[in-house]
């Protein structure tokens, strides 16, 4: 529970710098992330939340190599990992590094396994291809011992099993499972519970807790899911339109936003404590990122920006506010927005206090 996780210490293990990527294609060009920067510290949990098309698996599976190049382009950085910068290495180098170091967590492990072999071969597979002197009985005794670790039942039967013969949950874990086989520095987990019902997601939320205090290692969440982040999260990193917008403690995300756009996504949460006929949503769609507007981003549709030159005409830089991040040219007026959306829709914000 972030509640009670350790506060990170010493530099970071990951820290991203004015990270840009951008597609071609036939009608232009389109850039996803815009000069997003964070870092992440040993043992922390970061989340990245946004809106579909906000960037956040952009960001992260292109420090990893992981989009096809073209259509994609990447530049800025750099991207440091224990002192390297991840892009400058070739193909080779970051074969090294992925699922050794670094380690994902994909949203739907049905695709990202290999339908035509068995789980416990992928597993076996991860761990001998990075240590070589690994013997094929040791991979498979490590493969069933991860799979015990990670709950699935009956893990020497399952080991011969292919993915389709495994439940969505049972596969997420054996996912869990490769991606710890190596005893990563560092967990990327994109949207792992968003396929799995509630009761399910709710084990593989445990389980990543499990994991990460029996590893070490420390985790990028990537959500839209609020819910998740509060359970787990340290650290919060806000995207909208390829931008990091907010940048902050898990707490005080929800105790005091310093974004228009994270009070609308607060906003949205249902409540069991106000009667409502319909949930909030933010008004408009995000921007398309072809024709991206001139100024904020978010200004078309936000209430605090009431169609200012400022908003409209000049991208806002991410500036600090109090131990916190923002790029919101009114950020001060932040306190009168929240409290005025708290009173009409019954969020339960108090500015300035520790979150309930």
């Amino acid at each position: 529970m972030a509640l009670n996780a350790p506060t990170p210490t010493g530099s970071p293990l990951l820290s991203v710098s004015d990270l840009h990527v951008t597609f071609h294609g036939e009608e232009g060009a389109v850039e996803a992330v815009r000069g997003v920067s964070w870092d992440i510290s040993p043992g922390e949990v970061l989340g990245i939340v946004g809106e579909s098309g906000s960037g956040k698996s952009v960001s992260v599976s292109s420090i990893l190599g992981l989009l096809p190049s073209p259509p994609a382009r990447i530049s800025g950085g750099p991207v440091m990992f224990e002192g390297r910068d991840l892009l400058a290495m070739n193909e080779k180098e970051l074969r090294v590094i992925r699922g050794n170091h670094i380690a994902m967590i994909f949203q739907d492990p049905m695709t990202a396994f290999n339908p035509v072999k068995t789980i416990g071969h992928q597993i076996s597979e991860a761990i001998r291809v990075h240590d070589k002197s690994v013997s094929r009985s040791a991979a498979r005794a490590r493969s069933i011992e991860l799979l015990s670790m990670v709950g699935v039942p009956g893990p020497e039967a399952r080991f011969r099993q292919f993915p389709h013969e495994y439940s969505g949950g049972m596969r997420q874990r054996a996912m869990i499972a490769m991606a710890i086989a190596n005893r990563p520095r560092l967990l990327i987990a994109d949207e792992p519970t968003t396929a799995l019902d509630v009761t399910i997601q709710a084990q593989i939320l445990e389980l990543l807790d499990v994991v990460r205090h029996e590893t070490d290692a420390a985790t990028i969440l990537i959500t839209h899911d609020l819910g998740v982040i509060a359970e787990v999260a340290d650290r919060v990193v806000v995207m909208y339109a390829g931008k990091v917008v907010e940048s902050t403690s898990v707490l005080d995300l929800f105790a005091d936003p310093h974004h228009p756009y994270t009070l609308g996504l607060l906003g949205s949460l249902p409540r069991l404590t106000v009667r409502m006929d319909t949930l909030y949503s933010i008004p408009g769609q995000p921007p398309d990122m072809a024709h991206a507007p001139p100024g904020c981003a978010f200004a078309p549709r936000c209430s605090l920006s009431r169609g200012r030159a400022e908003c409209r005409e000049r991208v806002p830089e991410l500036v600090p506010v109090g131990d916190a991040l923002s790029a919101c040219h009114f950020h001060d007026e932040m306190e009168t927005a929240t409290q005025s959306v708290a009173r009409e829709i019954g969020l339960d914000i108090r500015v300035g206090q520790e979150a309930p």
